[in-house]
């Protein structure tokens, strides 16, 4: 296993990179596992529409009957758009994080099948779930929440700073998925080496992938976000393979 002092070695010592080579790069890897982006986002989906059903259920009661009365109350609504208690709230932003951390798992098992099938190994779908051992678990929802929180006080700060934040934490999930044995400040560490080194093409590739998919999204009357979703992904797939695994 390279220890982070060689993957930084190899982020230091990484020459330029072109956003074309890296945008024919992910559009070469995405025809060849874009129904494994596509299952995961079903997963999802499966996933988080029951949840948030019963986690907006009191809502969606109020919000059926008061269509039915035709006696619109937007106090009320808001009042359970969000728990006021605090057992409530507790419960809320709990089962957020929860779902927050089966994505953010769940895509670095997309990683680590788009690696094997990059390489001409034999991908397996059930490495999606590789990443919820209990060794893994821990680790990868708490590289989640700071990410979250760094992506909050960002925000907090102005535009910009959320703008540079997003390149770096978006390698998070690349560096746990092949490098989940490191500490989580060498996660962070490294990520932010690579993620501002490489920040221009990286940041102008992940953008160009956005805008397709938000044209393939409106087009399709949504459906398009399922198949096109691994698009956003692949671009730091490929910046990190073309630095580290070159």
């Amino acid at each position: 296993m390279i220890n982070s002092q060689e993957l930084n070695n190899k982020i230091n010592q990484s020459g330029s990179l072109s956003v074309g080579d890296i945008m024919n790069a992910s559009f070469n890897l995405f025809k060849k596992v874009w129904t494994y982006g596509f299952l995961i986002q079903l997963l999802l989906l499966a996933i988080t529409i029951p949840v948030s059903l019963l986690l907006y259920s009191p809502l969606i009661q109020e919000l059926v009957s008061q269509f039915s009365s035709g006696n619109f109350d937007p106090e009320r609504i808001d009042a359970l758009s969000i728990p006021s208690s605090f057992s409530g709230l507790l419960s809320f932003y709990g089962i957020s994080l929860l779902l927050g951390a089966v994505k953010y798992l769940f895509y670095c098992g997309f990683y680590k099948i788009v690696r094997d099938i990059d390489e001409d190994r034999e991908a397996n779908f059930k490495d999606v779930f590789l990443y919820f051992k209990p060794n893994y678990f821990g680790k990868g929802m708490l590289l989640m929440i700071i990410a979250s929180l760094i992506s909050f006080f960002a925000a907090a700060l102005c535009l910009f700073p959320l703008i540079y934040a997003f390149v770096p934490v978006s390698f998070f999930i690349v560096f746990f998925a092949f490098n989940p044995d490191l500490t989580i400040s060498e996660h962070i560490n490294l990520s932010f080496n690579l993620g501002t080194k490489k920040w221009g093409v990286s940041f102008v590739a992940s953008l160009l992938m956005f805008i397709i998919l938000l044209v393939g999204t409106l087009v399709s009357c949504g459906l398009g976000s399922l198949f096109l979703g691994a698009l956003l992904l692949l671009p730091f797939y490929v910046v990190y393979k073309k630095v580290i695994l070159k």
